[in-house]
């Protein structure tokens, strides 16, 4: 079986997370696609820290 990924057709991996998907431009929700999770998973949940917001770490798209 694959690994369990997360991608999204929003972004590319590794690159800068589009403007519109932060608060002060638009606060629009990406897309995401979650393959080959476990047999049995029942839910996935998806945790993303901003480093740089507003000078602390903050919780994004939870």
């Amino acid at each position: 079986m694959s690994e369990f990924s997360i991608t999204s057709p929003a972004f590319e991996e590794g690159g800068e997370i589009p403007k519109n998907f932060g608060y002060k431009h638009g606060n629009e929700e990406p897309e995401f696609v979650f393959l080959n999770a476990p047999d049995g998973t029942a839910t996935t949940a998806l945790i993303m820290d901003d480093p740089d917001a507003m000078g602390a770490v903050g919780k994004v798209w939870v």
